[in-house]
């Protein structure tokens, strides 16, 4: 089984490109699946009260309002344990796949639990198997999310996101796309990095 994780800030097209993958892969006649690991075990956005999110259970919410501190070391413990344990079931309980397409990874969500830290965390990590960054300028991330950055506190944590990525990547050896590009560019530049990375059949 191969683990691809498709990786970057937010508005650089993770989702449509881990889509377009997945379904590219099981055109050609792969057995591959789709997943988003954070949210693969636990997603607490499906829990409700009085029918909206419960955003309190987000270390993101926390991070963008600056109170990503206040859980001091036990958050990053336990989410990392939780991390081990997700990466741990997409290995076992998804194995039959060929390919295993994450959107998204474990990366921002080890920064949002320990902030500048989180590099530490990410490196000690399992690492899938090709981890393709889409990497854009800020403009590029505010023309497309939504909502937009309602203050500077939040646009200043999606800047250090950016940053957060660009050190990661190096540190990790991303393959690097560019997200400004078209999608279909987009989604060609993601399968010649896939064919060079882990060499699928072609045929």
């Amino acid at each position: 089984m191969h683990l691809i994780a498709l990786v970057g800030a937010d508005g650089m097209g993770k989702t449509t490109q881990a889509q377009r993958l997945t379904d590219r892969l099981v055109a050609r006649g792969y057995r591959a699946t789709c997943v988003r690991p954070v949210f693969l075990l636990f997603d607490p956005w499906r829990l409700r009260d009085r029918g909206a999110p419960v955003p309190r259970l987000s270390p993101r919410t926390a991070r963008m309002k600056g109170n990503g501190g206040r859980a001091g070391r036990v958050a990053p413990v336990l989410g990392y344990a939780y991390a081990m344990l997700t990466y741990a079931y997409i290995r076992t309980f998804l194995r039959r796949h060929e390919f295993v397409v994450c959107d998204r990874y474990f990366y921002q969500y080890f920064y949002d639990l320990a902030g500048r830290s989180a590099r530490n965390l990410a490196r000690s990590f399992p690492k899938p198997d090709l981890v393709l960054w889409l990497d854009g300028a800020m403009d590029v991330l505010l023309g497309r999310i939504d909502p937009a950055p309602k203050n500077p506190a939040e646009a200043a944590y999606f800047e250090d996101v950016l940053e957060f990525y660009r050190g990661l990547a190096s540190d990790l050896g991303f393959v690097r796309i560019d997200a400004g590009a078209d999608e279909t560019s987009i989604g060609d530049r993601i399968w010649d990095a896939l064919i060079r990375g882990v060499g699928p059949r072609t045929g």
